[in-house]
């Protein structure tokens, strides 16, 4: 069996790094589009949830806003 030359070994090398880098970029590729899938069906989800929510809390700060106080500052530095 013959010897390799560096020549043919750095060759080797460069044909399994050419291959790495054309793994890495598809997978690269592949992850950010799940990611922004993920995200999409993330805000969807999140948006289900929160939605009610914040309509409510919304709701309570309106009318809290509308109310007149049932005490006045000195009233209630009176209960401490």
């Amino acid at each position: 069996m013959p010897l390799a030359t560096p020549a043919f070994l750095q060759h080797e090398a460069n044909e399994a790094l050419r291959a790495q880098s054309t793994t890495l970029k598809t997978f690269s590729t592949e992850f950010a589009v799940s990611v922004g899938d993920f995200d999409r069906a993330f805000d969807k989800r999140l948006d289900e949830h929160i939605g009610p929510w914040s309509e409510a809390m919304q709701t309570l700060a309106d009318r809290m806003s509308t109310q007149k106080p049932r005490c006045n500052a000195t009233d209630a530095a009176n209960l401490y």
